[in-house]
């Protein structure tokens, strides 16, 4: 016991120093916890501004390469029936190729004949389904649905003295312009003003759907 007696002061002198820290701390709070450098409303407001600008960025480039997949895939879609339109002349005894009778026609002269699959008379960018009914009634005829459904219009070859002939092109813009299938058998994106332009310049009758 006698080696215990200089215990008492000390914790006396650590109980003095415990009760001043505990003062000084409640008169002197530490400002990185009690006080934040932002209130929690305008926090909550950038949070939620850069999650906005994120979902937009996002969007913005899925629906940028999904409109630029579908233009790739419409424009194949053209180069097929140019190349379809070719071997129909090539076959024919006249070496000429269909009239434009319109899609019904179109279809009936080329499928199943030429080309083996009747989607890509559609236009992927209007239709990302096919009817719901076969290309031909039971008396030969090919079902309106897919006339309708259509999403190319066929011209005929064009005007040859034309600086573009223009043979098939997009039934609908978009984007700003359309895919045209030239007299060569080359499919060009062209934009609205320079595609009207050619179209007067190989029928100057047509009127296109905007």
């Amino acid at each position: 016991m006698e080696h215990v007696w200089w215990m008492i002061p000390t914790g006396g002198f650590l109980g003095i120093g415990g009760l001043y820290v505990r003062d000084y701390l409640r008169k002197h709070p530490p400002t990185s916890v009690m006080r934040p450098p932002f209130p929690a409303l305008p926090r909550i407001a950038l949070v939620g501004l850069g999650l906005a600008v994120l979902y937009v960025l996002v969007v913005s480039s899925f629906g940028g390469r999904c409109g630029c997949s579908r233009r790739v895939s419409s424009a194949n879609n053209l180069s097929q029936i140019g190349k379809a339109l070719m071997l129909y002349a090539d076959a024919s005894s006249t070496g000429a190729y269909p009239p434009a009778e319109g899609p019904a026609a179109l279809i009936q002269r080329l499928y199943p004949a030429i080309m083996k699959d009747p989607r890509v008379f559609l236009d992927p960018l209007e239709h990302l389904e096919v009817p719901a009914v076969p290309v031909f009634r039971t008396d030969g005829s090919v079902d309106p649905a897919w006339a309708e459904a259509a999403g190319y219009v066929y011209l005929g070859p064009g005007n040859p003295s034309s600086t573009l002939a223009i043979m098939a092109f997009e039934r609908h813009a978009h984007s700003g312009g359309r895919n045209v299938l030239c007299a060569d058998g080359t499919v060009e994106w062209m934009h609205e003003t320079a595609f009207r332009q050619a179209l007067r310049e190989s029928k100057p009758e047509f009127t296109p759907e905007p």
